[in-house]
């Protein structure tokens, strides 16, 4: 057909009466190219979403040991990636930080379920960070917890201007009272001072 298509080819050889013969065989293998491309496309793809996000994800084999991360997670850190996937939590992070995690972590490979946590962090710039974590159970086919995947928001910069705004609303609210009853007092002092 004059069509090209790639192959596997095993060669060897044998004997038979005497006499060695060199063995070939072809496979085509066009199917098992065509599902690798588009496995590669699939895992681009998804490295394309997870490493051009702010969302900080990551996933841990135990409650104690980093999977793969993304690059919003590595950049939090000031790492690069391979600096942080497959490494300890104690690695990463202070005693009491990591404490804290790790705990977060075991009670999802315990308990099986999906947990929210807010957890003060040191970033690469030595600030705590406030996180808001997710930490979700990947159970397999048995029901076991497989791996922990997490993502974060850094909820530092709203969390602090949502404390800002409270604190005007609660000045606002003193200032309002300290007002009424000036005026209050005022009125109550002019009372006093009109003839019965």
């Amino acid at each position: 057909e004059g069509r090209i298509f790639p192959i596997e080819i095993t060669a060897n050889y044998l004997e038979y009466n005497g006499k060695e013969y060199h063995c070939g065989f072809a496979r085509d293998i066009t199917k098992r190219k065509r599902a690798e491309d588009a496995l590669r496309r699939k895992s681009g793809e998804q490295d394309l979403l997870l490493n051009n996000i702010q969302t900080q994800v990551w996933y841990l084999t135990d409650e104690k040991t980093y999977g793969a991360v993304n690059k919003a997670r590595a950049k939090f850190f000031g790492k690069k990636k391979e600096e942080i996937e497959n490494k300890k939590v104690y690695d990463l992070l202070g005693k009491d930080e990591a404490e804290i995690c790790m705990s977060g972590y075991a009670e999802v490979f315990e308990k099986r379920k999906q947990i929210h946590t807010e957890e003060w962090i040191m970033d690469a710039k030595g600030e705590k960070r406030l996180l808001s974590i997710t930490k979700s159970p990947k159970l397999n086919e048995n029901g076991d917890v497989e791996y922990v995947v997490c993502s974060a928001e850094d909820v530092t910069d709203r969390k602090r201007a949502e404390l800002e705004a409270l604190q005007q609303r609660s000045e606002l609210a003193h200032l309002s009272r300290v007002t009424m009853l000036g005026e209050l007092s005022g009125s109550i002092a002019h009372e006093l001072n009109q003839p019965l």
